[in-house]
């Protein structure tokens, strides 16, 4: 008789993977790795129609997102900037910090904590919080066919399309396609979404031993209309949020980026407990001249503002990484040892034309006011004005005690150049370089084999801020910062699911403008300690969990101003909080019903902490349905987010204010064939 194969449906809600990628320590078991990391399936993304950031951030109580395209993202409460963002492991991918980038062609999100950023490489380094490593969907050992179709409050429509296939006497060649679209207007009015996306992932495994792999993946991002984000006049009271569904934006306001990326990779088994593995990813990033009003200022309690208007010039970014890792085992007397050598190298150019103002734009949140179109700037020519370049080196060693005692050794020798061009003259304006060689530790203790506690300790590096216009040292570049962290964890799987704990203690030194010698300087300290609890999997064979919390106890201390001395950090919350149960209908086979509870404590938009934003909780439901049309497996997704249409600023980070969506109701049919 023909061979029959049984598999779970997409919707599986496992929610926790078999392993985690931790860099050049390849890939352990969640419950061996001595960081804190949580891990955002595919199961949990396609059961939340998750689309972007904030869509499945949410999911992780470290991490706080601004909703605007680009990556307003912290994690513990540090910014990850741009350099928080890996491609499988690989730093320099420059389109992954657009908050909307493609979600298609990845298989699961991995959000490294704290130390664990600075095994990926110095262009990570500069992410104190931690990091966010997506790693891309890729042949599977069987056949994959299936199509979505979406529909988004008000009525942007999406197509995907997702096939996988191998082939050959042996099935030794895999490919892997995704393909999507949408379009349409979002839940706020006026605000449209258009985007194309591809994937394409190819594998051959040309022996037993020796697995090569290709891909390259392509989105395009247009958003005519995007809500604006806003910074506070001092002086004035945070005011109340406005509803989402109410666009503040100009009509003609433009906003578009394209991004790329492709890479090689091959894996060698040169002997038994010996792999080789050599990596390199290149990407693009680019904006094109529009005009836009996507920033302003509220001056006063009632809502009135300024949108600054202007003519984007444009900008590309290109990126370059290459990275060779070797990982192998070894025992010396009644030692045993899990090495892992590695050598990465990044380049990075940025090219940008002329920003031209186009005045100022009177509006008000709760009562916009649409602006007649401005006269344009003419294009400029893309001017190169940064590029970087990072060389690292890196040795560590899992060196192991007995069954239960084992303990983490490793150095990184890494070395940063940044040269900063004018751009009308294309003369080089200034440089700077850092060369650290930076530790890295951890003690591990296993009581089972399904159970560990770990501390460890980090250091990183990154390159000193340069002193912005109108201080006394204006254009100066401050040395290397070093910062430092130390962690001490719990994990614990059992019955389904998996439990972790941390205290964390991360410290950074501050730049800042002197109050009394108007001139930049670094001193100080800010300070984060906290605790973070989480808990992912099917705790029954029911019901499945994804919740956690942090609590954060943030400080700025040696600030230089007696205003800000002790006070918390701008756009950091003490407390945040998130709760999805997904649970099965076993009276209705294939009834699913999952709904998620989502909060974050107030926040400061100024260093003095007198502008508060208020806390906000926010309430999301859905339910799915597993059947079959034909012979071909359906499922039917639902979702509804912020039910009660609840408005609120959704983050201060930077001292920039960001209204949440409104209630948005999701709908996706799924069949495969």
């Amino acid at each position: 008789m023909p061979a029959l194969t049984i598999s779970d449906s997409a919707g599986n809600g496992e929610y926790r993977p078999p392993s985690v990628s931790l860099g050049v320590l390849g890939d352990l078991k969640p419950v061996d790795a001595p960081f804190s990391v949580n891990v955002l399936t595919r199961d949990l993304l396609d059961n939340q129609q998750a689309a972007t950031y904030n869509d499945y951030l949410k999911n992780d109580p470290s991490a706080n997102t601004g909703n605007v395209p680009v990556g307003f993202t912290t994690l513990r409460g540090f910014s990850l900037g741009t350099a928080g963002y890996l491609y499988d492991g690989l730093p320099g991918s420059q389109p992954l910090s657009d908050g909307r980038y493609q979600l298609i062609g990845f298989e699961r999100v991995e959000i490294y904590k704290g130390p664990s950023a600075f095994l990926n490489g110095l262009g990570s380094s500069t992410s104190l919080g931690g990091t966010l490593n997506f790693v891309p969907k890729k042949p599977d050992d069987g056949s994959i066919r299936s199509i979505a179709a979406g529909w988004t409050t008000r009525t942007v429509g999406s197509l995907a399309l997702d096939i996988g296939e191998r082939f050959g006497e042996s099935k030794q060649f895999g490919v892997r396609l995704n393909v999507g679209v949408k379009d349409g207007e979002q839940a706020p009015k006026n605000a449209d979404w258009e985007q194309q996306a591809a994937s394409l992932a190819l594998d051959w495994r040309v022996n037993r031993a020796l697995t090569l792999s290709a891909g390259a993946d392509y989105a395009r991002n247009h958003y005519p209309a995007l809500q604006p984000f806003f910074v506070l006049a001092p002086g004035i009271d945070v005011p109340a949020a406005y509803n989402g569904r109410q666009n503040v934006a100009q009509p003609w306001d433009d906003f578009e980026v394209k991004g790329s990326n492709s890479w090689l990779r091959a894996d060698w088994q040169l002997a038994p407990d010996w792999t080789l593995t050599a990596q390199g990813l290149h990407s693009t990033n680019e904006r094109p001249n529009t005009k836009e009003a996507r920033f302003g200022q509220i001056y006063a309690a009632d809502g009135s503002a300024f949108l600054f208007g202007a003519q984007d010039g444009g900008s590309k970014t290109v990126g370059d990484t290459a990275q060779v890792a070797l990982r192998g085992k070894a025992q010396t007397g009644g030692l045993s040892h899990a090495l892992s050598f590695a050598a990465a190298s990044t380049h990075t150019e940025n090219k940008s034309g002329t920003n031209n103002p186009l005045g100022m734009f009177a509006t008000n949140i709760y009562a916009p006011i649409d602006s007649p179109e401005p006269i344009g700037a003419p294009d400029t020519p893309l001017a190169t004005t940064q590029k970087s370049r990072s060389n690292s080196l890196l040795a560590s060693d899992i060196v192991g005690f007995n069954e239960q005692w084992s303990a983490l050794v490793g150095l990184r020798h890494a070395r940063l150049t940044l040269d900063n061009y004018n751009p009308l003259s294309g003369e080089l304006a200034n440089n700077s370089s850092l060369t650290k060689t930076s530790p890295i530790g951890a003690l591990m203790f296993k009581p089972t084999a399904s159970s560990m506690l770990y501390l460890n300790y980090a250091e990183g590096i990154e390159p000193g801020g340069t002193a912005p216009l109108g201080t006394v040292n204006q254009n100066q570049l401050m040395p290397p910062i070093v910062s430092k962290q130390i962690e001490l964890g719990a994990k614990l799987e059992t019955g389904g699911v998996l439990y972790t704990a941390a205290l964390f203690d991360l410290r950074k030194p501050l730049e800042y403008v002197d109050p009394v010698s108007l001139a930049y300087v670094q001193n100080g300290e800010q300070r984060h300690r906290g605790l973070e609890l989480l808990a992912n999997g099917r705790l029954t064979s029911n019901l499945s969990l994804v919740t956690g919390l942090m609590w954060l106890d943030p400080t700025v201390s040696n600030t230089g101003d007696p205003a800000t001395e002790g006070k918390r950090p701008v756009g950091v919350s003490r407390l945040i909080a998130n709760l999805f149960a997904d649970y099965r209908i076993a009276a209705m086979p294939g009834l699913y019903v999952n709904g998620g509870i989502y909060y974050a404590s107030s926040q400061f938009v100024d260093g003095a902490n007198l502008q508060r934003v208020p806390s906000w909780t926010r309430l999301d439901a859905g339910m799915r349905y597993e059947t079959r049309i034909g012979n071909a497996p359906t499922t039917l997704y639902f979702n509804v987010e912020n039910i009660a249409d609840k408005a609120y600023w959704s983050s201060a980070q930077s001292g920039i204010l960001a209204v949440a969506d409104p209630r948005t109701y999701k709908l996706t049919a799924r069949v495969s064939f």
